[in-house]
């Protein structure tokens, strides 16, 4: 109906009707004045939502603006009673008190010089009530739509792009969000690499709460990278289950952050996966930044030598593997020693009184227990003790990563 009336409008003014025009447009504002008031006055009487946010609410979404506003109580139905109040919290004034000054401006002059008295604020006003409460509905407005809920995946998407909103209409917000980000994961749009036992690699742009739901962890790229158009890679298997998340960052051409559940390493099972979208992409892993130090030794190390948690420190893990030609090595993912190397050395620091005074010290500066693993004293601590070492140990008896890919020729992109 309303379509039709905008035609009709058009074509009176476009013959020169312009009276009849405007007197149309009259109606269908007046019309949609009175539709606007319901709305907002449904938020704030089914609801329980004060009536400057309802209008903040209907003034933004319109039509859908009563269940936009179901969804922001569903969203803080964590928190009892006056939701609002808390919203902007690390902001003065909050929501709370901008909504006790909307309220002020709404009684007589006198009452309201009197509450601004007794509540600190200037009572010699060059401004009237209704004046001052456009200017409180302003910043509620402003504050309002600041809120985390609305920049959650599925609000921004209502707000800032053409969204069809039915498929939503009888969810609450946990389920609207849900779907909506199945949804996305599902996207064949979204896929970066396929795989053909059904694994897939997808884009799930900066944040994601299902990935966060189902990773435990923040579901977003954050401050993992400093590119602008870092993204989130998440990796899925066949039913779609987020198994790994990574940060992509294309305008530096580099993976970094590869973490699995809890934000931990990720599970042995999904490295290729790792290294293939790296290869797919062109994009280094950039190690030092990868959270799994099992993940980094795999790296340098062959396929058949995945490396096994020797000793778990309160530094570094110590990992220990078999390379091709059988010589056995521990890394704690920094530095790489032979086995006979490693425990010739942790026996020389064992018997050298600055070296254990040392250890004691740290055995009391952080509550650690009285038996350490002498072994981290060689790797954990790098060459803080060298001149112990010094001419006690065989040349190159510790190697660095780069030296170690030297001494059997890995190169980077051997598992691809």
């Amino acid at each position: 109906m309303q379509d039709k009336l905008i035609k009709l409008s058009k074509f009176l003014e476009s013959n020169g009707y312009l009276k009849e025009s405007e007197y149309l447009k009259s109606i269908m504002n007046e019309s949609n004045l009175n539709k606007s008031a319901d709305s907002t006055g449904k938020i704030v009487s089914i609801l329980g939502i004060p009536k400057p946010i309802a209008k903040a609410i209907q003034d933004r979404f319109g039509s859908i603006s009563f269940m936009i506003a179901s969804w922001m109580k569903d969203y803080y139905s964590w928190r009892p009673g006056r939701w609002w109040d808390d919203l902007g919290s690390f902001s003065r004034p909050n929501m709370g008190e901008y909504l006790k000054f909307f309220e002020a401006t709404t009684k007589p002059m006198e009452e309201y010089l009197v509450w601004l008295k007794k509540n600190g604020y200037s009572s010699d006003r060059t401004t009237t009530p209704e004046e001052d409460r456009r200017l409180i509905q302003s910043e509620i407005t402003d504050m309002l739509f600041k809120d985390s809920f609305f920049k959650t995946t599925l609000i921004s998407a209502v707000m800032n792009t053409n969204f069809d909103i039915r498929p939503y209409k009888n969810l609450n917000f946990d389920e609207a969000l849900n779907y909506f980000n199945t949804k996305k994961l599902g996207d064949p749009n979204s896929i970066v690499e396929e795989y053909e036992d059904g694994w897939r690699w997808v884009d799930a742009g900066s944040k994601c709460e299902l990935v966060g739901s189902e990773l435990a962890n923040c579901g977003s790229v954050g401050v993992m990278s400093d590119d602008p158009d870092r993204t989130m890679l998440v990796l899925l298997n066949p039913q779609l289950t987020p198994k790994v998340v990574a940060t992509y960052s294309p305008n530096q051409k580099r993976i970094s952050q590869v973490q699995g559940r809890g934000s931990t390493e990720p599970d042995s099972a999904y490295y290729d996966y790792i290294l293939r979208l790296s290869k797919k992409l062109n994009a280094p892993l950039l190690e030092r930044r990868l959270d799994g130090k099992n993940f980094k030794i795999w790296l340098y190390v062959a396929t058949e030598s995945e490396p096994e948690l020797f000793n778990a420190g309160y530094f570094n893990n110590i990992y220990k593997f078999t390379m091709p030609d059988g010589r056995v090595w521990y890394s704690d993912s920094n530095y790489f020693i032979e086995e006979s190397n490693l425990f010739m050395a942790a026996d020389i620091l064992a018997q050298d009184e600055e070296v254990q005074k040392n250890i004691q010290k740290l055995r009391e500066m952080n509550n650690l227990p009285e038996d350490i693993d002498k072994y981290h004293s060689v790797l954990a601590f790098g060459d803080a003790y060298d001149h112990v070492l010094k001419g006690k140990m065989p040349e190159d008896w510790r190697l660095g990563q780069g030296r170690f890919e030297d001494l059997y020729q890995i190169p980077k992109i051997q598992r691809f």
